[in-house]
């Protein structure tokens, strides 16, 4: 999963980001469609989005071998690898708080942790690859999960899945 190839892939429908990221300059809170969202459709001032829009690192778009099952908003879980992060990011959708536990999604959170990275959850809980403990996580996100979110208090940390 590491290899990131260019994608030629397309949001399409898909709008989950526009729900389930915090976008300060557009006061969209996590879990509510951005105001510039037309859900199940796109953006509407996707020419002119801002430049975290812009530069979201979603892991479907980005490998293009993870099947069409596996978008964001057929399997309810938004996968991201942010760029100042070696940990992978899975935002569960709230309308769906189970989305997780499907085989489809656990089959992309295995490859992640055989690749030796952890995925953490919006949801609480954690992956972590072999040979990884909750402190080494810790502090891999020491600096980065407040950059990450902008809102909230990140209560990530309290379970392993």
């Amino acid at each position: 999963m590491n290899d990131l190839i260019a994608s030629t892939r397309q949001c399409g429908d898909c709008t989950l980001c526009c729900k389930m990221l915090y976008v300060s300059v557009y006061e969209s809170p996590i879990g509510e469609y951005c105001k510039h969202c037309i859900p199940d459709n796109s953006c509407s001032i996707h020419e002119e989005r801002h430049t975290l829009c812009r530069t979201f690192d979603c892991l479907w778009i980005k490998q293009t071998q993870i099947p069409e099952s596996y978008r964001p908003d057929r399997c309810h879980v938004l996968f991201e690898l942010p760029s100042h992060s070696l940990v992978y990011w899975a935002h569960v959708d709230d309308d769906y708080p189970d989305a997780y536990k499907t085989d489809e999604v656990q089959k992309i959170i295995r490859k992640i942790n055989e690749a030796g990275h952890a995925v953490v959850m919006n949801n609480g809980g954690f992956y972590l690859p072999e040979g990884m403990t909750p402190e080494q996580l810790m502090n891999d996100l020491n600096h980065t999960a407040t950059k990450h979110y902008e809102q909230g208090t990140l209560q990530l940390w309290q379970q392993q899945v």
